[in-house]
């Protein structure tokens, strides 16, 4: 789970599966959310080399860093904005702005593109990792909850290595 934190929510039970009750908290969140869509986005957050991450050091460490990340991220947030664990490696933040697409945009590439190094002290491998996202931005005019959710889903899965 996600850490709390008082800039933005977090939903701390979100391990969002293809059944999951947090999935449903997160269809809520969006459709609450179709209210005002011309003030609302939708970040994905993939941690970057999270597959990497996850062989090196393990699973319960590569998740520990996307927490990390999480909490690098919510630094950010305002209090309307909200942040959701998707999959182990994806986070969705809905972000409530009255700014445009491109003040948006500028935003999220200045956030995620700070440098993050994170000192990781595995049992038997510890190292200095540097954390970064991939991501994507989507407004919520013109769109539908059905929608957001496929491109969740389909950048997630396009962010998942096989095993």
């Amino acid at each position: 789970a996600l850490p709390n934190a008082t800039a933005g929510h977090v939903d701390k039970d979100s391990k969002a599966g293809p059944a999951n009750a947090a999935r449903q908290k997160v269809m809520k969140a969006l459709e609450s959310r179709m209210a005002l869509p011309e003030h609302s986005f939708v970040v994905i957050l993939a941690l970057s080399q999270f597959d990497m991450f996850r062989l090196r050091y393990g699973q319960s460490n590569a998740e520990k860093l996307v927490r990390v990340f999480s909490s690098h991220v919510l630094e950010s947030l305002g209090p309307g904005d909200r942040l959701y664990e998707w999959s182990s490696r994806t986070l969705l933040l809905l972000l409530e702005r009255d700014s445009s697409l491109d003040e948006v945009r500028l935003e999220m590439t200045s956030l995620c593109s700070r440098r993050l190094d994170y000192f990781l002290d595995a049992s038997e491998r510890s190292a200095l990792v540097t954390l970064s996202a991939t991501w994507n931005l989507l407004p919520m005019e013109d769109t539908t909850v059905d929608k957001i959710i496929a491109t969740v889903d389909s950048f997630d899965k396009a962010h998942t290595r096989k095993r």
